[in-house]
């Protein structure tokens, strides 16, 4: 998440980053200007292409290798969020080291 969520105390979670959240201005658009879905995945996809959020993904994709990891995100509709989209970024990334 881009934002921390309220009520959550930061010592419910092991950590905490930024790096695969959506950009500010992709937050607003979709939860405030209209942006639908359709539009939303290939954007968000798109800034999952910085090398920040591919070095993040490796990196979780990585621990989820050898433990469970929990992605957490304040949206209501999970088939309507990033973490979705992270999720499967994650996993295509873990198919990708298997196979190196």
């Amino acid at each position: 998440m881009r934002y921390w969520p309220r009520g959550v105390p930061r010592s419910a979670v092991d950590e905490y980053t930024t790096k695969t959240a959506p950009s500010r201005e992709l937050v607003h658009a979709f939860k405030h200007e209209g942006m639908n879905w359709e539009d939303y995945v290939p954007r968000y996809l798109e800034e999952m292409q910085s090398d920040g959020a591919r070095q993040e993904i490796a990196r979780l994709a990585e621990i989820a290798k050898s433990r469970t990891i929990t992605l957490m995100c304040g949206c209501a509709v999970e088939t309507h969020c990033h973490r979705s989209l992270l999720r499967q970024l994650i996993i295509e990334s873990t198919k990708r080291r298997r196979a190196a």
